[in-house]
């Protein structure tokens, strides 16, 4: 009966506990399946520490080379190591290497029990191989999912790898505390010398870091590290790794540790572009994710010319402003200047301060100044954009605009006080007369020269206000550069261009910039004040920019009280900006004018250009003459068909559908009138 009984009761523990177990099981299963669907492959070449990263010129020329994460890196031999320094890593971080199998379940039993004591994950028994898996492939997150990873990965491990490899990458690869990966580089690193040289004594120290690598490090904590290193020497005795006569003579030695160096200068002071490599890594860093990055082994070519970037950056540091004007303190006047090609946006140079060391504020980006005057163009561009012709004449006169019942009237006076009367467009750009620039804006309404200006590249918020005309918008030095240059890319406007391709250690591209092109403009908006800006230099507030064999357009710009000085110019292939100020904003003087300061800097760099890199300066404006463009005489006084009697005239670009018709009245005679130019 008993035994039928029995019968009865493993029958029903058997339908009733299988269902249970299959489901158990089966989930087990599902979940043992979804850990090993996401664990890495084993490579001994991904154990390898993470690669330098270089950044390039346009040809090929490295321009720097950095560590990720700025670490130390340097590979050992486990050959080269001496055992009592192997050894004593094996003494305190895990004794029984040499016999488990990657995991040690004598530790992990005893781990355990202080675990469930404590209610917590607290406790760790990870052996050499756990903790190399953790440091390669894993985070360092206490999850139980987390652990049966690391398990399965230090299984795995040691069927594939030996012991000796093991402890290779393992000694290649731990942090040892500040920037050290790896046991040479925080020999060197601590003791001058590399791992192969250690003492027992010194070996100790390093093995007494892994416990909690900063807070251990022999350097900055020496009586927490003499401690620590004290227990290692103590475990090295007791596994027969050392004899009695070296623990006597170590255990309380003082540790002697490399002399610091004074200080050298910053390597990147010296760099020929250092704000320009700068900018390369920030926008590098949003190319890729941060995992790509820090393994390294990159190489990033920029659109840089050394060539170019080296004649920039003497002609900056030349600039009268500068070399007459020394750095005392953070009120020094400093400044910017950037290079960039029209057609394709690349950023070809770029200075952005006099100097590195004592700022690494990038005044070509970061900064944003008042343009003054440089900031015309746009108004007279959105205005052709919206059909205003090109010769029609504003009267130059004082004015006052009426702001709101509670403020007082806005009265803009032209610089120096003097007004010129009516006044045709080109003569207003080429002398900027504020008074004509403010009317024109008024015309048109400030709105459509705000979107005008997003469509080239200026971002920053603006507010609709007629004080736009006299550029009160601050702006940067890449932002001018870039919108100029849509002038002499028939209107297209390209962004600027830092990197050219990026390729991975096995020289695989893996991104390739491209040029994107927004139409902002239309090409005959584009040429008009293009033709105008040329004018400027070749006659106006630019004339000492201009070079004899050279095409260049472009404007001076001066802030209120004279605390900015800029000049922004175009060539048929480069635009070129160019700023000065000081850092705190205080004015440089009334003898420091934009036509004085800024704009013989930019004739200096294009002397410089044409005579050592011509293709830069080369070509015509008349390149990009519309074909439903054309020029014609007219009057500067009357803006309409000159006659030979006008003692003023000039070449005008119009539309072949908006050519006026009518000749000038102002120096009309009967004879005349049948002697139109």
């Amino acid at each position: 009966m008993l035994k039928k009984l029995l019968k009865i009761f493993i029958l029903l523990c058997f339908f009733i506990l299988a269902p249970i177990l299959a489901i158990v099981g089966g989930g087990l299963l599902s979940f043992l399946q979804n850990i090993w669907s996401e664990l890495p492959a084993l490579a001994h070449e991904s154990m390898a520490p993470a690669l330098r990263i270089k950044i390039t010129d346009r040809n090929n020329k490295e321009l720097r080379s950095i560590r990720v994460q700025t670490a130390r890196y340097a590979l050992v031999s486990i050959d080269e190591i001496p055992d009592y320094v192997k050894n004593a890593f094996i003494a305190i971080e895990d004794v029984r290497f040499h016999q488990h199998i990657g995991i040690d379940l004598k530790r992990i039993a005893g781990a355990l029990l202080i675990d469930i004591k404590k209610g917590r994950l607290a406790h760790g028994a990870s052996t050499i191989t756990q903790q190399l898996v953790r440091n390669i492939y894993l985070s360092h997150e206490k999850t139980f999912t987390r652990k049966i990873k690391e398990i399965i990965l230090s299984l795995k491990m040691e069927y594939e790898f030996t012991k000796f490899e093991i402890l290779e990458m393992y000694l290649n690869t731990v942090f040892f505390g500040g920037s050290n990966y790896g046991i040479e580089s925080a020999s060197k690193d601590y003791f001058g010398k590399s791992a192969s040289d250690l003492s027992i004594l010194e070996a100790a120290s390093l093995a007494a870091v892994l416990k909690a690598p900063n807070a251990y490090s022999p350097k900055y904590h020496p009586k927490k590290n003499k401690k620590r290193r004290q227990i290692v020497l103590r475990k090295l005795f007791e596994h027969g790794y050392i004899s009695s006569i070296d623990y006597e003579k170590y255990k309380d030695a003082d540790l002697v540790l490399k002399a610091k160096k004074n200080k050298k200068l910053d390597h990147i002071s010296l760099e020929l572009a250092p704000y320009y490599v700068n900018e390369v890594i920030k926008r590098s860093k949003k190319i890729f994710d941060k995992k790509t990055w820090k393994q390294g082994g990159l190489v990033i070519k920029t659109t840089l010319d050394s060539k170019l970037q080296k004649i920039a950056k003497e002609v900056f540091l030349n600039a009268k402003i500068i070399k007459e004007n020394p750095i005392l303190n953070n009120k020094r006047i400093d400044g910017s200047l950037v290079i960039r090609d029209n057609a394709s946006g690349e950023v070809l140079a770029m200075v952005g301060g006099r100097d590195y060391t004592s700022s690494k504020f990038n005044r070509a980006v970061q900064s944003k100044r008042q343009a003054g005057s440089s900031f015309k163009p746009f108004v007279y561009a959105t205005a052709f954009e919206m059909g205003i012709s090109s010769n029609i004449i504003i009267n130059d006169e004082p004015i006052s605009y009426k702001v709101s019942a509670s403020e007082k009237n806005w009265t803009p006076e032209n610089y120096g006080g003097r007004y010129h009367g009516p006044t045709l467009l080109r003569t207003a750009l080429e002398h900027s007369y504020n008074i004509v620039a403010i009317k024109l804006l008024d015309k048109i309404k400030p709105i459509n020269l705000i979107k005008t200006v997003k469509l080239m590249g200026i971002k920053s918020h603006m507010s609709p206000v007629l004080s736009l005309a006299l550029g009160v918008k601050e702006v940067s030095t890449l932002e001018m550069s870039s919108a100029y240059s849509v002038f002499a890319n028939d209107g297209i406007y390209t962004p600027p261009i830092f990197i050219s391709k990026i390729s991975d250690r096995l020289n695989n591209e893996v991104y390739r910039s491209k040029a994107i092109e927004v139409e902002s403009i239309s090409a005959n908006s584009a040429f008009k004040t293009l033709d105008m800006l040329k004018s400027v230099v070749d006659r106006g507030s630019g004339r000492r920019a201009k070079v004899k064999g050279v095409e260049i357009a472009g404007k001076t710009g001066t802030s209120q009280d004279y605390i900015d000085t800029w000049f922004v110019a175009v060539t048929p292939i480069i635009s070129i900006a160019v700023h000065f100020g000081y850092n705190d904003r205080q004015s440089l003087g009334k003898k420091s004018s934009s036509a004085i300061v800024a704009a013989p800097v930019v004739g200096a760099l294009i002397k410089r250009l044409k005579a050592e890199i011509p293709k830069y300066v080369e070509g015509s404006f008349n390149d990009l003459f519309p074909s439903d463009m054309v020029k014609q005489m007219i009057c500067k006084k009357s803006g309409l068909l000159a006659l030979k009697s006008c003692p003023y005239k000039v070449n005008e670009v119009f539309n072949k559908d908006k050519l006026p018709k009518a000749s000038c009245p102002v120096h009309s005679s009967l004879i005349n009138n049948f002697l139109i130019e």
